[in-house]
């Protein structure tokens, strides 16, 4: 080959980056390990309890924390800085060993089988609601106070079934772990006609089937600082939490718990203000009161 030529000429010079699938699907693998060999003397803590949980319907998993940064402090770390997508994964990779316990092959498995909730317990130190600033957004925090109201149980979408009013076009949507409502497309995705002719439906055509839809139990909490962790003059703050399927109807008003969630924030459409809440993965860890 001759370089003399007037053409362009490439080389790589560095690797290319992984894409995502490749890293999220490592990523489930490392859960996966964990769950399955992660062991203290000779019990194998999680994968015995998640057979004891599923033989018994509870499609659940509690983790210490502590655990998983003995066994692997990298996928820890990145836990805790991007709790909303691996939180996800984690799920993922527990709900695949749970279809392994109890279904002998893949072709088994029911479409409607649930995703195994993670319910995170920590050690790390609390922070005060008043505490709690940007740089916790989107992070896994854990603060303490009393319950002071807790709602009825509601249903919440994991998965909307859409069809359009007009010409009956069919589609599924996946409902992210966010407090606002889903957006719907503004415009018919029907495809378009054997003759080339599009589909004319009127603006925002779609309506939700409720009977093809999912949905999980939902509960909203509000939690109020104690009032040794009020300063003198000052009026006692609170945040708004949201529990979602086994972290339902755990506590009522009242009760003094540690939580352990996700820092985030959403915009209210019926009041226009900017409101904190704690995302949906969170535990509760009682405190005794003082008789």
């Amino acid at each position: 080959m001759s370089f003399e030529r007037a053409d362009i000429y490439s080389t790589s010079v560095l690797p290319g980056e992984a894409s995502g699938d490749d890293q999220y699907s490592e990523v489930i693998k490392a859960f996966k390990k964990f769950i399955l060999e992660f062991r203290i003397d000779n019990q194998f803590i999680y994968r015995d309890q998640l057979r004891e949980n599923i033989l018994v319907r509870q499609y659940q998993l509690t983790v210490q924390n502590g655990h998983l940064i003995a066994y692997h402090d990298e996928l820890n770390k990145k836990l805790m800085d991007n709790p909303t997508e691996m939180v996800a994964l984690f799920e993922q990779a527990i709900t695949e060993i749970a279809k392994r316990i109890i279904y002998i092959s893949n072709e088994e498995v029911p479409s409607n089988f649930p995703t195994c909730q993670l319910i995170l317990l920590t050690q790390d130190s609390r922070i005060s609601i008043r505490s709690l600033n940007a740089d916790n957004i989107s992070k896994i925090v854990k603060i303490s106070g009393i319950i002071i109201s807790a709602s009825t149980l509601r249903s919440k979408a994991t998965e909307l079934s859409l069809m359009c009013r007009s010409c009956k076009h069919t589609m599924k949507i996946s409902v992210a772990s966010s407090f606002g409502a889903p957006q719907f497309p503004k415009h018919c995705m029907a495809p378009d006609q054997p003759n080339g002719e599009k589909v004319k439906c009127p603006p925002d055509p779609y309506i939700i089937v409720h009977d093809k839809s999912q949905f999980i139990d939902q509960q909203i909490l509000k939690l109020q600082e104690t009032p040794g962790m009020v300063p003198i003059g000052e009026i006692p703050r609170h945040i708004v939490l949201s529990a979602d399927r086994y972290l339902c109807n755990r506590i009522i008003p009242g009760t003094r718990c540690d939580i352990v969630g996700i820092y985030t924030i959403y915009q209210s459409k019926i009041v226009i203000q900017i409101m904190v809440m704690l995302q949906p993965l969170y535990s509760v860890k009682k405190k005794r009161k003082n008789l």
